[in-house]
């Protein structure tokens, strides 16, 4: 099958406008790079945020006592920051922009009054400045730090623009249903396979947990101990096509370990597939989030979902064309298969496939 096939096939498959929507953004994505193929369709969603930078912040604010946000820079990565702070719990606590362009000084941007870089000294007692760009980023820090603003006044993201996610990722789509099987195929800090528990109220059978790298499947068993999690099996084994030994790089350096994947090389950690851990019983529901593994994870699944159709919750963002590749390597093993798609962070990662 060609690949406008493919494309026509897996569009044919998809169970409503949201998820078709962002086929096609995923798809432009894949084909231009350009981000705001993701962003502008992130504001279609609608999204309430939360998480990731939102967490932090809120932390900053409740240790320094200081309840106001202004943000650096009112350009194109200022104004999508001040979009997610606006539509979320800190919508209230965002007063303003800081911004050295004269023109824009005295007006309004985002429905926020635009002050002069200047002035930050004297609003940094009771405000914390967000530092709002990829590219002038560090210009900005250097730039407030020398005009007297203490760095305990500045928060910079971690990742360089601010990030917040929405939704609830794996489980917004599905419903729960009596003796559910669940497989966390990246099981990362074993906070999945605890939102499963709450999913399903406690009534599941069994959960399969992979994770590859050795330190995390150790925190991984030591929180299903302490949270008294009922018949779990933990794998220390990266989830794969086969049985093997395969190249990880381990990076828990990155935010939570999520370097951590498949190098595709010969090496010294042991892998499983879900057919060959499963031995032939029944899946009910497969989640996969394992940096870019995904579409060789699958194919170690190839018995399992032809033989009991689970629901899969599969991420499609680490490669760009997965979005394509995925739902039609699935639609050959179940013709049946309907697909949902929904992302959840207000950068490009984070989109799910959903097939039922």
């Amino acid at each position: 099958m060609d690949r406008f096939s493919q494309f026509a096939l897996a569009y044919q498959h998809m169970a409503d406008e949201q998820s078709r929507r962002w086929f096609e953004a995923r798809l432009a994505y894949a084909v231009t790079g350009d981000q705001y193929c993701i962003f502008d369709n992130v504001k279609q969603d609608e999204p309430q945020f939360h998480g990731w930078d939102l967490v932090y912040l809120q932390t900053m604010m409740e240790q320094t006592h200081k309840s106001k946000l202004l943000l650096m820079g009112a350009g194109g990565d200022g104004r999508y920051t001040a979009y997610i702070l606006q539509h979320s719990p800190l919508a209230d606590n965002l007063k303003g922009f800081l911004d050295d362009d004269g023109q824009l000084q005295g007006t309004c941007v985002c429905g926020l009054p635009v002050f002069s870089p200047l002035d930050a000294p004297r609003y940094s007692d009771e405000h914390i400045i967000i530092i709002a760009s990829r590219q002038y980023g560090r210009g900005m820090y250097e730039c407030l730090t020398r005009a007297g603003v203490p760095q305990s006044a500045l928060y910079v993201s971690a990742f360089g623009i601010f990030t917040a996610g929405y939704g609830h990722q794996y489980f917004d789509v599905f419903q729960p249903r009596e003796h559910e099987v669940f497989v966390d195929a990246g099981c990362c800090d074993a906070s999945t396979s605890l939102e499963f528990v709450q999913w399903c109220h406690g009534h599941y059978d069994k959960i399969y947990a992979f994770e590859g790298s050795q330190a995390l499947a150790k925190e991984c068993e030591a929180v299903f101990q302490r949270e008294q999690v009922r018949d779990y099996q933990m794998i220390p084994k990266a989830c794969w096509k086969e049985t093997g030994m395969v190249g990880f790089s381990d990076d828990l350096q990155s935010v939570r370990g999520n370097s951590a994947h498949i190098t595709g090389q010969a090496g010294d950690v042991p892998a499983a597939s879900i057919d060959g851990i499963l031995g032939g019983t029944i899946a009910t529901f497969i989640k996969m989030d394992i940096e870019g593994a995904e579409y060789e994870a699958l194919q170690g699944a190839r018995n399992t979902i032809q033989k009991y159709h689970p629901r899969l919750a599969i991420s499609i963002y680490h490669k760009p064309m997965d979005v394509l590749y995925i739902p039609s390597y699935l639609m050959q093993l179940h013709e049946g298969y309907r697909f949902y798609i929904r992302h959840y962070c207000s950068r490009r990662w984070e989109t799910v496939l959903y097939a039922e």
